[in-house]
């Protein structure tokens, strides 16, 4: 009774209420999260991908599981593909490879040739800066990708290391702050937020210097209807200017928000 007479107003407030559809994604401005540079439109390429990952941290010669087995998948310029299935399935292992965070055991992943690098076109290889300058990274465990002192300096700090325009950088971290409900907290710690909080930083930092793509390991984590709404309103904007988001999720309202593909694993093989 009370979810049927409050209901639209809990979900006003960003309370999820069971029954009601998803709400609409913000709209978020494409001149705060378009690519710095226009890219080629196939920005990323992965074969037959192996993976497999000791079982033993202590001890990662004794055995070894096989992660990812046979798996193809490319990173589009203005398209979104969502990696989906149940735990354990391989899905961050994938989106880790893609980012070029995460080495195959065999199999062939490379860039387009007008992204490589003195190191060539195999994104594992590429310096860190040089990573982010084309990929980037929205950890699972956002305390992780956490880097500077402010939540202000975090969303600028890969734009710094990539030698972006300063004015530029700074009007994008900005309004991605403000577009994530997260300008108020500016001047705080990265370690004095929430978890839902950190991820939208997380996503705000992964924008704000406009990489060619970006990577997202379940990024709707820990949100409310407006947060949710917000940050997939990010990627999505994100990605109709032209940049290639990949990411991957349990959440099928985001699947049907946002992706253009959608590649399902089970096991580490691609779900038939």
């Amino acid at each position: 009774q009370v979810l049927a007479r409050e209901g639209a107003a809990l979900a006003a407030g960003g309370v999820w209420v069971p029954g009601l559809a998803p709400p609409i994604l913000l709209p978020v401005d494409a001149e705060l999260v378009r690519p710095w540079v226009r890219g080629p439109t196939e920005l990323v390429r992965a074969n037959d991908i192996v993976v497999e990952l000791p079982v033993s941290l202590t001890n990662p010669k004794v055995a070894r599981r096989v992660a990812l087995r046979g798996v193809d998948a490319n990173l589009l310029a203005g398209r979104a593909l969502a990696v989906t299935g149940p735990s354990g399935a391989g899905k961050s292992t994938l989106v880790s490879v893609l980012a070029g965070l995460l080495k195959p055991t065999s199999g062939a992943v490379r860039s387009h040739p007008s992204l490589g690098t003195a190191r060539g076109t195999q994104p594992w290889r590429w310096r860190s800066r040089d990573l982010a300058a084309r990929l980037s990274w929205v950890p699972q465990t956002p305390e992780h990708g956490v880097a500077t002192s402010s939540v202000l300096d975090e969303v600028l700090a890969a734009a710094r290391a990539c030698d972006r325009d300063p004015g530029g950088a700074e009007r994008r971290a900005e309004g991605l702050l403000a577009a994530l409900s997260l300008a108020h907290l500016s001047a705080a710690s990265p370690y004095h937020l929430s978890g839902g909080e950190q991820r939208r930083l997380m996503v705000a930092a992964a924008l704000a210097h406009g990489p060619y793509g970006v990577l997202a390991d379940e990024p709707t984590v820990g949100q409310d209807r407006r947060t949710w709404a917000a940050v997939l309103g990010a990627l999505g904007a994100a990605r109709d200017a032209g940049c290639a988001v990949g990411l991957s999720t349990h959440d099928s309202a985001a699947v049907a928000a946002l992706a253009d593909e959608t590649l399902s694993l089970a096991g580490g093989r691609v779900a038939r």
